[in-house]
């Protein structure tokens, strides 16, 4: 299924806050900034590593947005427009386990008209286009050090560096890219804490691999204590995966501005092993929120019809549509940069 999923996405593409609330629609008209939004895609190489890190870049400009193409989804936005001048602070995007650089960029696109500069990575080897990574020990380390890496070449990247103010730095992540979030802001995932708990759910294959894999121990005998980016002051986490990774001992240093959303019905990462168990293992409560008829996926686009036939599970909504999610996401985003920037 993933390979037709794939060669569909590609063959649209060159065609054609309180703690719980339930949520109502909101009015359309104040989606948009003041800026206009412009749009870069780039590839990162890291040599070190050996990946080429793909990366949707979302900026102000003052040149005329128009309809754009990021693969099958539509957004608005002009393609390598001039970057308004003045310096924007910087948020990093990080997707869920196989999915793209372009899962949030309906949030991109708002942060930018809002005065932003967004950068969504495609993490390398977990992704809709190439997943061989994908739910192995791998992640643990390679999707931080990917956020590392984008950081430190963006801001050295001379069509960038003198946009971006460097003392503010936030993160936004959904599912392993809200782990990635966290590892990022200071926590220190443990390999044994996620074994324990696979031992007694050997049915959830979507946080457990084989940990005796050759492969998976290499990574799980890695430093992963060294992965914290101070450079980031503030996330903004989404659904996130691997909470069973942590406790308070795991989450100690932590200790910059979070706010986390959780998905009352999400059908994927069950609570209370995920973004539960990361808010009390917080070292302060974080900013909250909590869509309780919402789905895992309510977090991504709003499919294409085409789309929608072959990916049925990405797509499909199990409660609240995500049509109305997404204005709150983006005001709460807004707010919340806003405030800990």
């Amino acid at each position: 299924m993933k390979q037709a999923f794939v060669l569909l996405i590609l063959m649209v593409s060159m065609a054609c806050v309180s703690s719980e609330t339930t949520v109502k629609k909101v009015d359309q008209e104040s989606i948009r900034g003041k800026f206009e939004v412009g749009t870069k895609e780039m590839v990162y190489t890291d040599e070190q590593r050996q990946r080429q890190i793909k990366i949707a870049v979302w900026y102000p400009t003052m040149e005329s947005s128009k309809q754009v193409k990021y693969l099958a989804f539509k957004g608005l936005a002009k393609k390598d427009a001039a970057i308004s001048k003045g310096k924007f602070p910087l948020l990093i995007v990080s997707h869920g386990t196989g999915s793209h650089r372009f899962a949030q960029y309906y949030m991109s696109e708002f942060l930018a008209a809002n005065g932003f500069m967004v950068v969504s990575i495609e993490h390398t080897h977990d992704n809709a286009f190439d997943d061989k990574d994908s739910r192995t020990a791998a992640n643990l380390w390679n999707r931080p050090k990917d956020v590392t890496f984008v950081l430190d070449t963006i801001m050295e990247d001379t069509k960038f560096k003198n946009s971006i103010d460097e003392d503010k730095i936030g993160m936004i992540g959904h599912s392993a890219g809200g782990y990635t979030a966290f590892v990022i802001a200071g926590a220190v995932p443990n390999p044994g804490r996620l074994a324990d708990y696979c031992s007694t759910h050997p049915e959830d294959d979507y946080m457990c691999f084989k940990f005796e894999d050759e492969k998976n121990s290499d990574y799980l005998s890695k430093d992963l204590t060294t992965l914290q980016d101070k450079r980031v002051r503030a996330v903004f986490v989404m659904a996130p995966a691997l909470g069973q990774a942590f406790g308070k001992p795991e989450m100690e240093k932590v200790n910059i501005s979070v706010f986390l959303v959780v998905s009352g019905k999400d059908e994927i990462l069950p609570e209370p092993y995920n973004t539960k168990q990361y808010k009390k293992s917080l070292p302060k409560a974080p900013q909250y929120h909590e869509f309780p008829e919402a789905g895992h996926f309510v977090y991504l686009p709003e499919c294409p019809m085409l789309v929608k036939v072959i990916a049925m599970q990405a797509c499909r909504d199990v409660g609240t549509p995500r049509a109305q999610i997404h204005p709150h996401l983006k005001r709460m985003s807004l707010a919340f940069f806003k405030a800990n920037l």
